[in-house]
């Protein structure tokens, strides 16, 4: 593990490959608001969430298993919300998929592109940032006891014309 937070929001990069690591080192110094944590397994990974402030988290599933990576990070209740983005060669819709239902915000393919990763950055921070306001505001809302929250009763359905 490889602890460098200088300053906040910082990025946690999960990856053992000295090429993706310096690809991030580079992006993230001409960011400058960034600090960079390097991990390169999936222990080393949940105790530096445990120690260190992290905004965003990017996985290579080259390194770890990414679906069990995106499950753990996500059942710790700092980082339900926290952007998780994949690094992977796998571009099978189910393989994202599962991604996603597993926690991931978003996914980078490979060869790794700096405008796409600034690009997906921005939008999993946008996404984030809408998420947390959902979910502040709907604990507001009161909730009556036996109340039908389904779908259909939330919906308002209007007759097809005649």
């Amino acid at each position: 593990m490889n602890i460098k937070p200088k300053k906040l929001p910082t990025l946690l990069l999960v990856s053992s490959n000295p090429l993706t690591i310096g690809f991030f080192e580079g992006v993230v110094d001409k960011l400058e608001e960034y600090a960079l944590i390097t991990s390169s397994s999936e222990l080393d990974t949940l105790e530096s969430l445990d120690k260190v402030f992290v905004s965003f988290i990017v996985i290579d599933d080259k390194t770890v298993d990414a679906l069990s990576l995106c499950t753990k990070v996500r059942a710790l209740k700092e980082h339900e919300h926290t952007p998780i983005l994949v690094i992977t060669g796998q571009l099978k819709k189910s393989f994202i998929r599962n991604l996603m239902k597993a926690g991931a915000t978003d996914f980078l393919a490979e060869p790794l592109d700096e405008d796409e990763l600034l690009v997906r950055m921005e939008v999993a921070q946008k996404a984030t940032q809408t998420q947390s306001k959902m979910v502040a505001l709907s604990s507001r809302l009161p909730k009556k006891e036996g109340e039908d929250t389904s779908l259909k009763k939330r919906s308002i359905n209007k007759e097809p014309p005649s």
